[in-house]
């Protein structure tokens, strides 16, 4: 659970400290240009235009070379880590699978125990198809010209590869403690307390 939090962390960090400081000057670039124009002053605009930071082409808005790569350096490291906790989970899932089978086999009710793994795995195999194309919606990302509408579409495909792990770790949780209290059906438990009465 640790892991999930540190990657929305990551997240977040991402998004105040690195996107939005670049999508800032992309957004203030223009009005900061026209204003400039209209200023009676012996500085000449495109000397206060060198001025400013020379992260985003003030025609383009587009994000420099320097910020696409640190963004995409970044991403990577928020969706292996992301990755990580999908396959952990699976893992876990296979295994709790085989204990929910043995304990069937066995006569155990495990109904509830299966209703929250199901939803588990179904949450796991939705991030796991997200990740898949996550390379390529960092690359439209850093690669489009207008950034700041492209971010908000980034970090809400982020954000929800985020929410279903927490939910599949929250389901398979909850899978094991149904697993824990899944008893024998009532006639299986009564017929095993009559085979084991003395004669």
């Amino acid at each position: 659970m640790l892991r999930i939090v540190s990657c929305t962390a990551r997240l977040i960090i991402l998004s105040v400290f690195v996107v939005l400081p670049f999508l800032s000057v992309a957004q203030t670039t223009t009005s900061t240009t026209s204003s400039l124009e209209t200023r009676n002053e012996n500085t000449s605009t495109s000397t206060l235009l060198l001025s400013l930071p020379p992260v985003i082409d003030s025609r383009q808005a587009a994000l420099q070379p320097v910020a696409q790569s640190r963004i995409t350096n970044l991403a990577a490291n928020l969706s292996n880590r992301l990755d990580a906790s999908v396959r952990r989970l699976t893992n876990v899932a296979g295994r709790l699978e085989q204990r929910l089978s043995k304990m069937e086999a066995e006569g155990f009710i495990v109904t509830e125990a299966r209703k929250s793994h199901r939803e588990a795995l179904a949450q796991l195999q939705v991030a796991t198809i997200s990740l898949q194309t996550i390379d390529a919606e960092v690359a439209a990302f850093v690669g489009s010209s207008d950034p700041l509408t492209a971010w908000v579409r980034l970090e809400n495909i982020y954000g929800t590869i985020g929410a279903q792990v927490v939910t599949a770790h929250t389901a398979l949780r909850e899978s094991v403690q149904a697993l824990e209290s899944s008893s024998l059906p009532s006639s299986t438990s009564t017929s095993t307390a009559t085979s084991t009465l003395p004669e």
